[in-house]
């Protein structure tokens, strides 16, 4: 408490009581910046990013062929059980 009526009463004199209006305008400081990256960094980031889309790509082909065989080996296994059931 005994602060605080120090601090007060230290900035109490330099306060101006005016009508004016005073404008802050702070400034960051430690604003956010970025660095900029170097060539070989660019690339790396580029060839990363490509080898993702690449996986991705290769993924959905890979789903691709697999659904088209299960689809054939679907139409094999029913042409066999047709075949079986009308050889019964």
């Amino acid at each position: 408490m005994n602060s605080l009526l120090l601090l007060i009463s230290f900035i109490l004199p330099f306060a101006s009581f005016s009508s004016e209006v005073i404008y802050n305008r702070s400034i960051d400081i430690e604003a956010f910046h970025q660095k900029e990256l170097s060539t070989a960094q660019k690339i790396a980031k580029k060839r990363a990013l490509l080898e993702k889309k690449n996986l991705e790509l290769m993924k959905s082909k890979i789903e691709e062929v697999r659904l088209m065989q299960e689809l054939s080996l679907r139409k094999k296994i029913e042409k066999a059980m047709t075949q079986t059931l009308n050889n019964i």
